[in-house]
């Protein structure tokens, strides 16, 4: 209207205003505050974890899903990734928490003085929107707050460096979409119970570890060049990520040096984890070991000593059992695994889908590099305390293997019988193998350790224990053809036996009679090897020629010269061995020895070419293994199995010759049985044999898909054992397959 009063005001700063009549305000609508996200960029290439990601990434939609409040604990080792990977989940998927990302990373405010949770509680109450006067005291409250302030906000919570279940306790997010991730480098089993799930992390594999390297521009060109070296590396590193970034820093500001001169160093004497601190300027993996053992309790700290014994010589897994022996104690061994596992100095394999493993082989690995820390602390205990670990090692391991190998070969004339022990290894103890095939597959496990035993024993002047240790190996060497294995062991005892005056000679005569057979047994692949079988075997009868016990050395011995023979095409001396030793097994009374050797008679003769011979020696041989065993039906479970065995070998034998004879339907029984016998044993290679002959069978018979079957599954063993019979077989199938192609 005319006249009338008007004022205006724009802004949000109202002051007192006073005004007559009409009066219009422009006020600014408020600013909405941003979600916080105080999680740090992570500005270093990530590799691997897919895993891991993959169930994190499955993990948050569940969250989101069910509405509830979610919680992950990362744990392993300081530097083996658990931040990298905490990090990377909450980039990927930030867009899903639209309350924001909350960070505390509880080491460092450790590192600054102590730890405040209530201090990060009232920033984290800040940083989504509570005023400084609404901010309750004490940490229960404030925990309390929190968890109502985030009740349907969705909000990722990282806390790093977690200790203790309180701790993490405290920043739990209320309900509706948020998840509390938390990292440790040890475990927190209250967690667990909780709700938390676990993902353990260990190191990097090879290609995983090469792609971190080359996330180096400076160092890629070098990494690419010289891939051996560059996966000598990442083993060497254990697969620790901190450890291949502190190397990819030494070698980006060193052109000159090679990924190459680097393994070098870190082979040397001094230990890698030494090196690698020599690189990075300072003790930066020491400080990460000193940290995780000093969670450790007296009886903790003795077995990962003991354990660093092997662990100190590159053997990463051991059975649990080994823990047992250390300590002395199965309970006290438990317990101080659980507290290895808790610092991640050690894993536990979590059960799997199938069937769990029987006791005997369950193992437990150190993590990355942990071992060569735990070598470290061994050779830093004192003298009578580590003398003690040694022995009892040594003890433990002649034990079992003893009983694995009367476990899968049964009773057989040993080398350890001539200084003055009993079979199973001069102290029996329990039997540890609850089937035939356990022992074999123990020693399969424990082979790469029996080198550094051996060692251990001869350090220790526990040289018969040494004996019993070699020699238990056989089964293994023989029946998966672990020849470099046998060999590596072997040469140190003959070294030993030859050189030990108070070794019976007899011990050195049976060791190289087993290293002529691993001679033998690779005569058709490498040159020389059968006349260095010749050698060992005219060594170990000069050994012997003048012993009150050659005759029975000269039967054991005749059999190893019976195989050279044969190697050689000498078949009729193969069967005066033969059947020379099978005279001097019987006029000993070695029911065993004498069907071992009848056996190999009807073996032998077939590929001589006298089929008819050989199958009256096989018919005899299978005659006397079913009549010690009709004979023998409560002779002890050792006994039994070893005969048993024999007795399908002779089978097998039976069905081959058949075959040549012509006797196609009479051979498969045979054959069928052999296979199911060497399958349940985990006798692998005479299982592809066996396999073998059922193909041969089925091709004569016109079944291709049975012999494809057949020859594929045996085709697979011989690889399995690393054998060059799988490459001929290969051949052979793909050859069909081109036949058969339209």
């Amino acid at each position: 209207m005319p006249g009338a009063h008007h004022n205006e005001w724009a802004g949000d700063d109202v002051h007192t205003l006073v005004q007559a009549r009409d009066v219009t305000m422009h006020l600014e609508k408020p600013r909405e505050t941003p979600p916080p996200w105080q999680i740090p960029a992570y500005n270093l290439g990530f590799v691997d974890r897919d895993r891991a990601k993959e169930r994190l990434y499955s993990l948050v939609d569940e969250v989101q899903q069910g509405g509830r409040p979610g919680m992950a604990l990362l744990t392993g080792i300081g530097g083996i990734g658990k931040s990298a990977l905490g990090i990377e989940l909450a980039l990927a998927k930030r867009g899903r928490f639209p309350g924001g990302g909350l960070y505390a990373d509880l080491d460092d405010h450790r590192r600054r003085g102590g730890l405040d949770i209530s201090g990060v509680l009232a920033k984290f109450l800040a940083a989504l929107g509570v005023a400084a006067e609404d901010v309750p005291p004490g940490a229960r409250s404030r925990s309390e707050r929190f968890r109502e302030v985030t009740v349907d906000r969705g909000v990722l919570v990282m806390i790093d460096g977690a200790a203790t279940a309180d701790e993490v306790r405290a920043f739990r997010p209320g309900v509706g979409g948020s998840l509390l991730l938390v990292t440790s480098r040890g475990e927190i089993p209250q967690l667990v119970a909780d709700g938390a799930e676990v993902f353990r992390l260990d190191g990097l594999a090879e290609d995983d570890g090469r792609t971190l390297l080359t996330a180096f521009s400076h160092v890629t060109d070098r990494v690419v060049a010289d891939p051996a070296a560059t996966a000598a590396l990442v083993r060497s590193c254990g697969g620790l990520p901190l450890a291949l970034r502190i190397i990819a820093a030494h070698l980006t500001s060193r052109p000159e040096a090679s990924v190459a001169e680097v393994v070098d160093r870190l082979g040397g004497a001094g230990g890698r984890i030494p090196a690698i601190d020599a690189y990075a300027g300072e003790e930066r993996l020491r400080a990460v070991f000193d940290l995780a053992r000093s969670t450790l309790n007296d009886t903790a700290a003795t077995l990962y000593a003991g354990l660093g014994e092997l662990g100190g010589l590159g053997v990463r897994e051991f059975s649990p059992g080994l823990a047992d022996a250390i300590l002395g104690s199965p309970g006290a061994a438990r317990e101080a695994c659980e507290a290895l596992r808790a610092a991640c100095l050690v894993q536990v394999p979590e059960p799997g889908d199938g069937p769990a493993p029987p006791a005997s082989l369950r193992r437990h690995a150190f993590t990355a590099l942990a071992a060569d820390n735990a070598g470290e602390r061994a050779r830093a205990t004192g003298t009578r305390d580590r003398e003690e670990a040694r022995r009892r090692i040594v003890h433990w391991y002649r034990r079992t293997a003893a009983h694995a190998d009367r476990c899968a070969y049964g009773d057989r004339l040993l080398a350890s019988r001539l200084i003055g022990g009993p079979h199973l290894g001069l102290d029996p103890g329990p039997d540890p193998f609850a089937a035939p095939r356990d022992g074999l597959d123990w020693l399969d496990a424990e082979g790469p350790a029996f080198p550094h035993v051996i060692a251990i024993a001869l350090q220790e002047g526990l040289h018969r224990e040494a004996v019993v240790l070699g020699e238990s190996l056989w089964p293994l060497v023989h029946a998966r053809k672990r020849h470099a294995l046998g060999a590596t062991v072997l040469d140190r005892l003959i070294r030993l036996a030859t050189g030990d005056p108070g070794m019976p000679p007899g011990v050195a005569a049976r060791l190289r009679n087993y290293r002529a057979r691993i001679h033998i047994e690779l005569a058709g692949t490498e040159p020389g090897e059968l006349e260095r079988a010749r050698a060992q075997l005219r060594a170990a009868r000069a050994a012997v020629a003048g012993d009150a016990q050659a005759r029975d050395h000269l039967a054991v011995l005749l059999e190893g010269s019976a195989l050279a023979h044969k190697a050689g095409g000498e078949y009729a001396a193969a069967i005066r061995d033969l059947a020379e030793a099978r005279a001097i097994h019987e006029e000993a009374g070695n029911p065993r020895g004498a069907a071992l050797q009848t056996y190999q008679l009807g073996d032998l003769c077939r590929d001589a070419g006298d089929a008819e011979r050989s199958l009256a020696e096989l018919r005899e041989a299978l005659g006397r293994t079913g009549a010690w065993l009709a004979a023998n039906e409560d002779a002890g479970r050792r006994a039994r199995d070893g005969w048993e065995l024999l007795r399908a070998r002779v089978k097998l034998a039976l069905a081959r010759t058949l075959m040549v004879l012509g006797d196609d339907a009479a051979a498969e029984p045979f054959a069928v049985s052999a296979t199911a016998f060497m399958r349940r044993r985990g006798q692998g290679v005479k299982e592809a044999q066996a396999q073998e002959v059922q193909a041969e069978l089925a091709e004569r018979a016109g079944d291709d898909g049975q012999w494809r079957v057949f020859l594929t599954r045996a085709r697979d063993l011989y690889a399995a054992h690393r054998l060059p019979r799988a490459v001929e077989l290969d051949r052979r199938l793909d050859h069909r397959l081109d036949r058969d192609r339209p």
